[in-house]
């Protein structure tokens, strides 16, 4: 499994959105995070990229009218 996962030095910082995971993992879970805490040494969320105020926007009118403008989906939610 290790040949598959990227070894990254440094945490890519373009994430908007980001906020800390409160809920539980599957039980299935939690040997794995336990045994690779590594990758949390590499986050500083002191250097979180602020969100472009054009997607800003674009969240916002989302949440109003609960469409996202210039999205194109080719499914019908039921």
């Amino acid at each position: 499994m290790q040949e598959n996962i990227p070894s990254v030095e440094e945490f890519d910082y373009k994430c908007f959105d980001l906020q800390k995971f409160t809920d539980s993992h599957p039980a299935l879970m939690d040997e794995r995070i336990e045994n690779s805490r590594e990758w949390t040494q590499y986050f500083d969320p002191n250097r979180l990229v602020p969100k472009p105020l054009r997607h800003k926007i674009l969240d916002s009118i989302e949440r109003i009218t609960g469409r996202r403008i210039g999205e194109y989906k080719n499914f019908i939610e039921l």
